[in-house]
């Protein structure tokens, strides 16, 4: 299991969701990727460093409960896999992953480290397994 840590936008986001008048709009839907390097808090869907060409896309993933699962201890985990395209020509060396709102571009909300980071091939179809990625607030 990889602790993702939450980006410097979502922190933003949340502090302004409580103690200002502008809310967070609620996401359907949020956006894998994929990323060379490990990301760092503050990156934007922009600033990833992310494989490019064969077929590479970041992933869909539903926000709902049958995508996230809630600990009582104030976790949140994926409870299904995460799966990406079939990649059509090599993506190179894949260590990081970060959670996007959007399918290109876009803010991150988590960033984090593969729990299995991996040399993406022609032909593999890459994923991250349920219960691999999760969330805390902590203090």
């Amino acid at each position: 299991m990889s602790s993702a840590t939450i980006s410097l936008f979502l922190r933003r986001m949340l502090l302004a969701n409580l103690f200002t008048a502008n809310s967070f709009p609620p996401l359907e839907a949020v956006y894998f990727a994929l990323t060379r390097a490990v990301p760092v808090a503050n990156a934007t869907g922009a600033t990833l460093d992310e494989p490019t060409g064969g077929s590479y896309a970041r992933a869909p993933y539903l926000v709902d409960g049958e995508h996230w699962t809630m600990t009582e201890y104030a976790q949140a985990y994926n409870s299904q896999d995460v799966i990406f395209s079939q990649a059509t020509d090599a993506w190179g060396y894949c260590q990081g992953y970060a959670v996007c709102t959007e399918s290109t571009g876009g803010e991150t909300l988590f960033v984090g480290r593969l729990t299995t980071p991996a040399t993406i091939a022609a032909g593999m179809i890459p994923a991250i397994g349920a219960g691999n990625v999760y969330v805390e607030l902590v203090d």
